[in-house]
């Protein structure tokens, strides 16, 4: 009898062995597999390349999706994008002709044996739906689009986030009797947050313990998106979105969760966006899992980044910033000031000379939480963070002395005050009032 764990060894090393073949397109840059390249009929063309014309192959890869477009509409197709294979193919299955002919194609092939192909007949029919292109027109990030009106400028901007549960593989090693109410238990999860309606935005998938979803200025809500919406979303998103409001451990999913978050300008392109979603989440995880990457987006194609762990999130730190001016009693959140000094610090290198100079600031701005940084920076290695506090900034193996398995406190100090740092510039960008 196979075991569980056996039989995922076995998928790893089929995976790996695959034979894979590279294809470098004729005229374009791609990766390895070729799948960034603009499709279009004479992508595979075999020819001498020295014979090559790039001005010729651009006009006919414009009269391709010139066509298409015409044929099926521009909320299908613009005539003026170039996208990929698997792009184009994602989009050829939301037009009903050819999602009606993929389904007549499983009839055929599968219905004459008496095989039950209704659940995923179904499932095409969901996806043709849920990928109609006119429900993404909110989205247009055409770089062609120059022409904007102020108020199209000031409503351009939106919020992408990228998640996945961390180590699903090793949980479902150590447990492998647990394999199947794990896997049901994430898929309707799923279901859950994929149908979750969101003021601004939407959950674009959420496939088990993976989702992906955007915020921006929906038709319908009559209001502006603000990047303090999305801040205040993500402030209980462990406890009321990745947990449903489950306060017991045994309710509770068994894993914890890295989310990358990306508040990205007007006029930058879809895809650089998605792609500092991935690099946003990897560096939630690699930064000690269980966390969010806060990531500012600018158009010059520089960023900035904060991470911090959900429950420091939670207890409210960012809300809880205290400004050195007062009204009537109250505090302002007025993030000018910290950023201001930051930068005033910075450029006289007051923050080279220790921690002590950025204890002291974040003192001054955040009181209530001086003892919960100096307190919890690190959690043990391997610990399971379903049942302690990640570390702020991540395991302690993160800031090992070289050759050795002692903490390096220098390593430390410098990697908290950066933390402190990069805390004061993305709450400017994102919480300031």
């Amino acid at each position: 009898m196979v075991t569980a764990s056996a039989m995922f060894e076995k998928i790893k090393r089929k995976k790996r062995g695959r034979d894979w073949t590279g294809i470098n397109w004729q005229g374009e840059s791609s990766t390895l597999s070729g799948a960034d390249a603009i499709a279009y009929p004479k992508l595979g063309l075999i020819s001498d390349p020295r014979k090559y014309n790039y001005q010729q192959e651009k006009k006919d890869v414009t009269a391709f999706y010139q066509a298409l477009s015409e044929k099926l509409g521009e909320s299908l197709i613009d005539p003026k994008e170039e996208l990929s294979i698997p792009e184009l193919i994602k989009r050829m299955i939301t037009y009903e002709t050819v999602s009606n002919q993929l389904i007549e194609n499983f009839r055929n092939e599968f219905g004459k044996n008496g095989a039950n192909i209704d659940p995923l007949i179904k499932e095409i029919q969901q996806v043709s739906n849920d990928l109609q292109p006119s429900s993404f027109k909110d989205l247009n990030r055409h770089k062609e689009n120059t022409t904007v009106t102020q108020e199209q400028q000031e409503r351009g901007f939106q919020g992408w986030f990228q998640g996945d549960g961390d180590k699903a593989g090793d949980y479902l090693k150590k447990y492998p009797h647990k394999t199947n109410d794990f896997s049901k238990e994430m898929r309707n999860w799923g279901k859950w947050f994929k149908n979750k309606p969101l003021k601004f935005g939407r959950v674009v998938y959420a496939g088990g313990d993976d989702f992906l979803g955007v915020f921006y200025d929906r038709e319908d809500s009559g209001d502006k998106l603000e990047p303090k919406y999305c801040v205040d979303w993500f402030e209980d998103f462990k406890s009321k979105i990745w947990h449903q409001n489950k306060t017991t451990k045994e309710e509770q999913k068994k894993i914890t969760v890295s989310v990358g978050f990306v508040w990205a300008f007007r006029g930058i392109p879809q895809r650089d966006i998605l792609q500092h979603c991935r690099e946003a989440e990897k560096s939630a995880k690699n930064n000690g899992r269980d966390r969010i990457a806060f990531r500012i987006l600018f158009n010059n194609g520089n960023h900035l980044e904060w991470v911090c762990p959900w429950w420091l999130l939670e207890a409210g730190l960012l809300s809880g910033y205290r400004d050195r001016d007062k009204n009537e009693g109250k505090a302002k959140q007025n993030w000018t000031h910290i950023y201001n000094d930051v930068a005033v610090l910075e450029s006289r290198h007051a923050f080279d000379d220790g921690l002590d100079i950025a204890l002291g600031l974040f003192e001054i701005y955040f009181p209530d939480y001086i003892d919960v940084i100096k307190d919890k920076q690190l959690h043990p290695n391997d610990a399971k963070l379903i049942e302690i506090s990640a570390g702020i900034l991540g395991e302690e193996r993160m800031y090992y002395q070289e050759n050795s398995a002692q903490v390096d406190q220098t390593k430390v100090n410098k990697a908290l005050t950066n933390w402190i740092i990069n805390l004061a510039k993305v709450g400017f960008h994102l919480c300031q009032q």
